[in-house]
């Protein structure tokens, strides 16, 4: 008898878009910086100085960041950028990263 093994890895529009949005190390730092501290609010220098990413690249992924909710933002005149902890996917994406000891 011939054993047959099917192998699939799901190929459609969200998974493509989870491959793009941590698919960026520059977006993957700022990620783990946010999962780390959850309750911290950051702005946009702050994540400069710890990330070591400047300004334009921060500029640039924390807005994917923020078009996906994973992060989300307050204030008026200084920005403040918080963990969405409302998020699911967020929080699944804390989860692997603290487990994988990378927070």
């Amino acid at each position: 008898m011939k054993e047959t093994n099917i192998v699939k890895v799901r190929n459609d529009r969200y998974a493509l878009e989870m491959e793009e949005l941590l698919g960026s190390k520059a977006r993957f730092r700022i990620l783990r910086l946010f999962a780390k501290y959850p309750n911290y609010a950051f702005t946009q220098y702050k994540i400069c100085r710890v990330t070591g990413l400047k300004r334009q690249a921060v500029s640039k992924h924390v807005r994917k960041l923020l078009e996906r909710g994973l992060i989300t933002s307050r204030g008026d005149f200084v920005l403040r950028y918080h963990f969405n902890i409302t998020n699911r996917q967020a929080n699944v994406i804390r989860e692997c990263l603290t487990k994988m000891a990378l927070t």
